[in-house]
């Protein structure tokens, strides 16, 4: 499960049927969900298998977020009985941390819930009796970081309408919007084109010649394919959340979050037709119960506040080894928890993983829950 905020464009869009909702209907938009409703073939290759472990065998899993318990769930599912998981905190969750002030639920990572997510994540909710789905409410925009400044505080489609003028150079709303609609449909088209349809946020594994039309940056390849106009829709759903510039991320990095599905969605909003399950959304009571909900249904074992000091591997399995002399001997393990942590954990960490590992880098990503007197 990954962190929700890399979309908050959605919501960054849907105001703007208050401006002029006429340029978004009728053909333009009908051509679009026909788009995504269309019959498609997935493309490229599957990824190689990796034998798992059976039945009888010990499993370990290092962290106890969506990843892990998710992993975990799957296993119960599959008649796995003996499986343990460690924890570095004191809460189940990861990054879907929700704090509740005042009666209200604050999300602090994990928020928005997204059309592709009805094929997997809301049906394992609903499976742990969490369905309070509703629909995203707006925001709006702090230009700069004092409110009190002259032109601060934007509404998301003033925002939206502005940058896409700095791209145009068009001062008429109407037609900027025009381009957008246009391009996002040369988008959708190119993005099926390259991969098909697929379930998940991760495609089949591309082709050569798909992997050099994408290469280099995200930017990069908006350039060179003419899609310039959907750069601020990419800004705040890829740049705002904390998930990189788009100079600077890989284009396959930006087609994986940007899916047809997803960008098809916004402008369904936008127009004010948007229907289940073409929208986005938020579980009211936030995303940290189902995590909650599915360790208390199936019974998880647990072990918080654990801090792992190495793992040895052996012919056998793996060594844990923790605080105050606790050993742990499993004969799987899953690592689930910040892969920077795995090669500092892991003695005698292959080549290949190391050189497939090293190179991943983490961003930090903070929010912040603040009580305001007044906006």
């Amino acid at each position: 499960m990954i962190s929700q905020w890399w979309r908050m464009v959605l919501l960054a869009l849907c105001s703007m049927v208050q401006t002029n909702p006429s340029v978004l209907l009728g053909k333009a938009v009908n051509d679009l969900v026909g788009l995504i409703q269309q019959p498609q073939k997935m493309k490229g290759e599957p990824f190689p298998e990796i034998s798992g472990p059976k039945p009888q065998e010990r499993v370990c899993i290092v962290g106890a977020g969506p990843a892990g318990l998710h992993m975990a769930q799957s296993l119960k599912k599959r008649n796995f009985e003996d499986i343990v998981i460690f924890e570095k905190t004191s809460r189940v969750g990861g990054k879907s941390n929700d704090v509740t002030v005042d009666n209200t639920v604050n999300y602090m990572s994990t928020v928005f819930v997204l059309a592709n997510y009805f094929n997997t994540l809301v049906p394992l909710a609903k499976q742990y009796g969490v369905q309070d789905l509703v629909k995203a409410p707006l925001f709006n925009i702090f230009r700069y970081n004092s409110g009190s400044r002259p032109g601060s505080k934007l509404r998301s489609s003033q925002y939206f309408l502005g940058q896409l003028q700095n791209i145009t150079r068009v001062e008429d709303p109407m037609t900027n919007l025009q381009l957008f609609v246009k391009d996002v449909d040369q988008y959708v088209r190119i993005h099926q084109q390259m991969f098909g349809r697929y379930k998940g946020e991760l495609m089949p594994r591309p082709s050569q010649e798909v992997l050099h039309r994408i290469r280099g940056s995200f930017l990069e390849f908006l350039k060179r394919e003419n899609l310039l106009t959907l750069v601020p829709y990419f800004f705040i759903s890829q740049t705002v959340p904390g998930y990189g510039y788009l100079d600077e991320i890989g284009a396959l990095y930006g087609l994986m979050w940007n899916d047809p599905l997803f960008i098809v969605s916004a402008v369904l909003r936008i127009v004010g037709q948007d229907e289940d399950p073409l929208s986005t959304y938020i579980f009211r009571n936030g995303f940290e119960r189902i995590w909650e909900a599915i360790v208390d249904v199936e019974n998880l074992d647990v072990q918080f506040n654990s801090n792992i000091l190495k793992i040895v591997r052996n012919e056998d399995g793996q060594t844990i080894y923790l605080d105050y002399g606790q050993e742990e001997f499993c004969e799987f393990l899953i690592w689930a928890a910040p892969i920077e942590e795995y090669l500092e954990t892991v003695i005698d960490v292959e080549s290949d993983e190391y050189g497939m590992f090293k190179k991943m880098t983490p961003s930090i990503y903070s929010s912040t829950l603040v009580k305001m007197k007044s906006d």
